[in-house]
C-alpha cells in the first residue's frame, strides 16, 4: 500500500489537534536574530488553521543543546504552505516557536513536515 499525501493528511486530520500556523510578516529587526521581528507595523501575521500531532521527544533524542527536554515533535501534513524555522505553531494558548523543519518529500509530493518546536 503506497503512502500518499492524501492518506497522510487524512490521518493527521483524524488524530491531530487543532492548531494554527503563524507566519510573522515582518523583516527581522536584527538580521542575526530572525526570531525578533516587529509585527506591530505593516507586517502583522498570517494565521492558517492546521491539524497537528504533538509528541514528546524520547530521552535519547534530548541532547541539551539542539533538542531540549521541553521541546515537542509535531507532525503536520505536507499540504500546509511555507512551514519554516522561526514561524509559530499555536495550540490553545501556547505558542511554540519552530526550531527545525524536516520535510518528507519523495519526488515532487510533500507528504509530511516533522517539526521541532520550543516554548
Amino acid at each position: 500500500m503506497a503512502i500518499t499525501a492524501v492518506k497522510v493528511a487524512a490521518l493527521i486530520e483524524k488524530f491531530g489537534r487543532s492548531a494554527f500556523h503563524i507566519v510573522q510578516n515582518a523583516t527581522p529587526t536584527i538580521s542575526a536574530r530572525p526570531w525578533i521581528v516587529d509585527t506591530e507595523g505593516e507586517g502583522g501575521e498570517t494565521v492558517t488553521a492546521i491539524k497537528a500531532v504533538f509528541s514528546n521527544y524520547e530521552a535519547e533524542d534530548v541532547d541539551g543543546s539542539n533538542v531540549l527536554r521541553e521541546d515537542k515533535r509535531v507532525l503536520v501534513a505536507g499540504n500546509v504552505e511555507g512551514m519554516k524555522e522561526s514561524d509559530l505553531i499555536r495550540e490553545g494558548s501556547d505558542d511554540w516557536r519552530i526550531m527545525n523543519v524536516t520535510t518528507i518529500e519523495p519526488g515532487a509530493e510533500k507528504l509530511l513536515f516533522i517539526v521541532q518546536v520550543r516554548k
